[in-house]
């Protein structure tokens, strides 16, 4: 199909593939590039077939961003090949001082009409050449990048280019638009001095620092407004909340009309949190009015359920999302915002059916609503299938108990026979859970309990998928009524903080036919404080208490999730031949790291399935050392192809693990493991799931 379509037509559609985004490449204050964690190169389309090499080529060129000196001279070299290349670049973005190379790829361009220059330079940088053969260019747009106004000391490259760029803003002579921060014009005088100099320039974009603070940028917008001699200043939405608007200069208000008709605001949002939240409901005319009314009762009810149901897992606007995430990512409860009592306002109808459908997933964190909802239960329906009784609210950061007394859980649960899905934070008793599993065990998919000191009788539950089960106190006993009390159990979990291993001794004896997934936490308190070291008898005894469960049910699991004092990576892999995924240490960003040994993956036979590892933070450079990262090395150098065949993947919760400053990429530890691994054909990944690209290298000349 697509070899009959013209090269206009298909280069329409290459274009959207191959371009390089506006708003990226002259972003001038992000403390990031916006090319720093590109994971798919635009160049892999050329490599389709001849004709889309063709057609793509002319594309692929029209944008070119430089980060390193290695692409600077790759890209010079190319254009001195090719010189027909570079009549195709149009705009340019640098982001260091390249040297040589640099002028080179200026020169190679006479067809220039965007450049976007780097006021933030170190003293390693070199861009004198640059200087030399920007004096020669004729561009229509320049972009002046400063990311933060609280950059280091001018030096001397910094002051060669602030002298450059004031000298070519003047006598550019079609330099039609300047896009620079709010700060850069506060901090380099002459570039500004020289902008309101300039004759040929008639638009100017000033943006907002991304975290403004105490920056004042009144006086610099009223400079350009009065001063220079451009027709239009585009201002960041941002600005127009600082002191310009609070309190307006006496001069500003002076200024004739035609003056003050320059500056122009950018938009902010189109719909702020505040508006969502507040949305009103427009009134009708009619008060009696009820939706689908010609429609019988039970048919209008059904639709409105299907309708409603939907609309309750609608996303969440992304403005809200801060505002309602209190809970972990990992929360599989939606949040519900506010609109749920606007539905409840539209008719009766709604009203009845929200009422219903609110009921089935249940949130109660303290005795209040606890009372309110078996009130409710006990009036009304009793249709509730999902129930989370939260112990603590993570909003005020307290962690106290805020539902005191059982006794009124206890004595309603028997009125929810339907449960598939029961979470709780409270201590269970024996009373309780002799309750619940008479009430909802037949019907239970996903239970989550904390138990108490006490013996508890455990029924078969035939429809528990996912059990998670947590101990605190130093005697609690299970015993089963049968074999095999959950022969459909697919997902385990035991949080056993006890140092006695009750709860795991009880599943030794119990059969888990197509058990898949195992989760084990025995440090509580790694959690809940910063620093905390484990001495060898306490990782020595975990180890033993897992060990028989693991030779009882390794065979089956596919995931493992080890959170630990001890990782007993070697046992877990020498029990699990059917293991996919193991999660290790996931632990909280300053807790100390776990030193792996390169014998706990050295195992007498090849692990024919293991498809992804997941660690924690590996690399913390405040806390560890050159030991660390020699142990690191030598760990991830013992994951032979030969040992892993189908290992691909190794995770880490790192947000920031790859440099994206390309000057920090030599002396970053995570750069070395990763191109060790891709050797072996292994991904080293961070917390989204992006991974290394191995950047150019220059190629040692060989001797003679």
């Amino acid at each position: 199909m697509a070899s009959r379509l013209a090269d206009e037509t298909l280069a329409v559609i290459l274009q959207h593939l191959v371009a390089v985004p506006d708003e990226s490449f002259a972003c001038a204050v992000s403390r990031v590039s916006p090319f720093a964690k590109l994971q798919q190169p635009s160049s892999d389309f050329l490599v389709v077939c001849k004709r889309w090499l063709r057609v793509s080529t002319p594309l692929l060129y029209h944008t070119v961003v430089l980060r390193s000196a290695l692409q600077t001279q790759t890209l010079a070299a190319v254009l001195k090949a090719n010189p027909q290349f570079g009549s195709f670049v149009r705009a340019i973005r640098f982001e260091g001082g390249f040297g040589a190379a640099a002028k080179k790829v200026l020169l190679a361009a006479p067809n220039l009409t965007d450049l976007c220059v780097p006021l933030e330079l170190t003293s390693k940088d070199n861009v004198g050449p640059m200087c030399e053969a920007m004096r020669a260019l004729k561009p229509n747009r320049l972009v002046l990048a400063l990311p933060t106004s609280r950059s280091g000391e001018a030096n001397n490259q910094m002051r060669c280019m602030v002298k450059c760029i004031s000298e070519c803003v003047v006598n550019w002579k079609f330099l039609m638009t300047i896009v620079a921060p709010i700060h850069l014009l506060a901090k380099y005088r002459t570039i500004s001095s020289a902008i309101c100099q300039s004759e040929n320039v008639r638009e100017i974009h000033v943006e907002a620092e991304q975290s403004l603070g105490e920056t004042e940028g009144d006086d610099y917008i009223f400079e350009l407004v009065t001063l220079s001699k451009a027709t239009r200043i585009v201002a960041d939405w941002a600005l127009s909340s600082m002191s310009f608007f609070e309190e307006v200069p006496q001069e500003y208000k002076q200024l004739p009309p035609e003056l003050k008709a320059k500056l122009y605001f950018l938009p902010g949002p189109e719909v702020s949190r505040f508006e969502i939240s507040a949305a009103a409901i427009a009134a009708r005319d009619n008060p009696f009015f009820t939706p689908l009314a010609c429609a019988p009762v039970s048919l209008r009810l059904t639709i409105w359920d299907q309708v409603l149901r939907q609309a309750l897992q609608l996303p969440i606007p992304r403005d809200l999302q801060a505002e309602w995430d209190f809970y972990d990512s990992d929360d599989e409860y939606p949040k519900r915002p506010s609109r749920s009592i606007e539905y409840m306002l539209v008719c009766r109808d709604w009203l009845v059916v929200m009422r219903q459908l609110l009921a089935e997933r249940v949130r109660l964190s303290n005795s209040v609503k606890l009372r309110s909802f078996f009130n409710y239960v006990n009036s009304a329906a009793r249709g509730a299938r999902t129930i989370s009784l939260d112990t603590s609210t993570r909003r005020h950061g307290n962690s106290h108990n805020l539902l005191e007394g059982d006794e009124l859980l206890f004595s309603n649960v028997l009125q929810l026979t339907s449960l598939r899905k029961f979470e709780s934070e409270f201590s269970f008793s024996r009373i309780g859970w002799t309750n619940l599993c008479t009430a909802s065990g037949i019907s239970m998919l996903h239970l989550q309990v904390v138990l108490r000191n006490d013996l508890f009788d455990i029924p078969v539950m035939p429809s528990l998928r996912f059990l998670a089960l947590e101990c605190e106190a130093s005697a609690v006993n299970l015993s089963a009524q049968a074999d095999c009390v959950f022969p459909a159990l697919k997902h385990l979990t035991i949080m056993d903080y006890t140092q006695l291993g009750d709860v795991v001794s009880f599943f030794l004896g119990t059969a888990l036919p197509i058990v898949e997934s195992f989760t084990f936490d025995s440090s509580k308190l790694s959690r809940r404080i910063r620093y905390v070291t484990f001495s060898s008898e306490e990782t020595a005894s975990v180890r033993l208490r897992m060990q028989p469960f693991f030779k009882a049910h390794g065979r089956q699991l596919q995931t493992v999730d080890n959170r630990s004092c001890s990782h007993m990576l070697e046992m877990i892999l020498r029990t699990c031949p059917q293991l996919q995924v193991v999660k290790l240490d996931r632990l909280r960003r300053f807790n100390p790291l776990f030193t792996f040994d390169a014998d706990e993956i050295r195992l007498d036979h090849p692990h024919l399935s293991l498809e992804e590892i997941k660690f924690g933070y590996l690399y913390n450079s405040h806390e560890q050392g050159e030991k660390h990262i020699n142990s690191l090395t030598k760990f991830f150098d013992a994951f032979k192809p030969d040992a892993f065949p189908q290992l691909r993947n190794i995770t880490t919760i790192h947000e920031d693990l790859w440099p994206t400053q390309i000057r920090d990429t030599a002396k970053h530890p995570a750069t070395v493991w990763a191109e060790l691994l891709l050797q072996r054909g292994i991904r080293l990944c961070d917390n989204s799931g992006a991974s290394w690209r191995p950047r150019l290298q220059k190629t040692k000349k060989k001797q003679a």
